[in-house]
């Protein structure tokens, strides 16, 4: 549990960095290549949406995921964030063609039902440097291990 001070302090960190505006508030600090804003206190790293939704909304349950209502990457307003499944993200933010249909499946090339069996996901980097995820059945590839 954090102490009041050390409390206080994260707080202060955070609105040092955010610039609120009539419907989004903008973060200010440092921004990740992907484009999300990512905020440092007491050597731990945060992603500043997911700080704001955790300390004014509520803790982010297992296996979910913000998405961002408005669209606006850099926006820390909880009121324009919404705790979704990593397949309604995915959904939400207008993937086309190959991505979109992966993100529809719900069983893996072998039959097993995603929803009984679990799924896994893969990081990579794609030729430009970016992260992707590689979406692997729990059944067919038993050695990875980082659950989303």
């Amino acid at each position: 549990m954090l102490s009041m001070r050390t409390r206080q302090s994260e707080i202060d960190i955070f609105n040092k960095n955010t610039v609120k505006t009539d419907t989004c508030w903008n973060w200010m600090g440092y921004v990740q290549n992907a484009g999300y804003g990512s905020m440092v206190t007491y050597k731990r790293n945060y992603l500043a949406h997911r700080w704001a939704f955790e300390n004014f909304v509520r803790p982010i349950k297992p296996k979910m995921t913000i998405d961002h209502l408005c669209k606006n990457k850099i926006c820390v307003n909880p009121e324009h964030m919404e705790e979704v499944t990593r397949a309604d993200n995915i959904r939400r933010c207008g993937l086309q063609g190959v991505a979109l249909k992966e993100s529809q499946k719900t069983h893996c090339n072998n039959g097993h039902d995603y929803s009984i069996y679990g799924v896994r996901y893969k990081n990579g980097f794609n030729e430009y440097g970016t992260r992707k995820y590689a979406r692997r059945c729990i059944k067919c590839h038993p050695k990875f291990t980082r659950y989303v």
